[in-house]
Formats: C-alpha cells, structure tokens, sequence
C-alpha cells in the first residue's frame, strides 16, 4: 500500500463496540465538522450499546432525540464519519434508551439506575435558611418607610431638571451635554 493511502475498511465482524466507544470522541469531532445538529443529537442524547453484524446499536435518551436523529437524515451523517474516522461501513440502529446519556466521550451500556434525589450540601441549606424577602414588613423600631401620597409634591412642580435631581440623590455630574 502507497504511504499515505488510507487503511481498507474493517469487515464488519472485526470491528466491535470497544473499538467504537474508544474512538468515540474522534467520530463525534467528525460529525461536528460534518453537520453540527447531528453532533448535538449525539453529544447530550446517544451512546454506544453495541455493534454486530454491521449494525450499530445507538441509544439515544429521549423519544423527540431520537426522531429527530432518524428523520434528519442524522445516522448518514454518523455512517459517514464512522467510516471516515474507523474505516467500518456500519448500519445505524437508533433505539429509545432512556438510561442513555451522551457525554461527548466514549460512552458505555449502563444499566438503568435509581433516580434518588441528591441531598443538599449543609452549607447549601443554611444560606437557603438565611434568605431573606425581597420586601417585608418593617421590624419593631425601626421606622415605617414613606409612602407617596396625592397630596405629595410632583417632581416636575419641585423645579429643577434631571441633571439636578441625579447630582442631588446619586451624586452624578455632567460631563458633557449633548
């Protein structure tokens, strides 16, 4: 073979599914220069389940993952750069998987595991306990805030313009007037 030329694809009983979960990543950087919402489908949503016989076995997540992936035209997309990156012509088999996750790496069968919900840290919990409303009722002795009026002043009748009123309360200054 000529230096350079690239290896024959592997027949299809070679070429398994650890091969594919350890060339993972390089397939999904292929797919990203190819189309990149196929590289989303599989990024977040997909893993590797198996491969035999020629036939890729993809788990994606989520039934609205999966259709898009199979209606889009997305497993051509895989195919391609499968055999561009493994040089192995497989048949893609995109099947609902919910314990499937796509983590961008190689991915793994994973059984389905319990969803237990995750304690808070303590730290987490105390700031939670500390919080306080953005508006409350005013604390014994401390003054009631004011509240306006009718019979309250307007402020375009007080005199003055806006560049009065933001130096009085904010302390801004003009720099330049426009």
């Amino acid at each position: 073979m000529a230096a350079g030329a690239s290896a024959p694809p592997s027949a299809p009983g070679s070429f398994g599914a650890a091969d594919l979960r350890r060339l993972w990543p390089e397939v999904l950087a292929e797919v990203k220069a190819r189309r990149r919402f196929t590289w989303i489908i599989l990024s977040q949503n997909a893993q590797v389940l198996g491969v035999s016989d020629g036939v890729l076995t993809l788990g994606i997540s989520n039934p609205g993952a999966r259709d898009s992936f199979g209606r889009g035209g997305s497993d051509e997309v895989l195919r391609e750069a499968i055999l561009q990156v493994a040089g192995a012509a497989l048949r893609i088999d995109a099947i609902l998987d919910p314990s499937a996750e796509g983590t961008g790496e190689a991915a793994s069968p994973v059984a389905p595991r319990a969803t237990a919900p995750r304690p808070r840290p303590a730290a987490a919990e105390a700031a939670r306990q500390n919080l306080r409303p953005t508006q409350s009722a005013p604390t014994p002795g401390e003054p009631d805030e004011p509240v306006a009026s009718r019979d309250d002043q307007d402020v375009d009748e007080a005199g003055g313009d806006h560049s009065e009123l933001l130096a009085k309360h904010l302390g801004a200054e003009l720099i330049a007037e426009e």
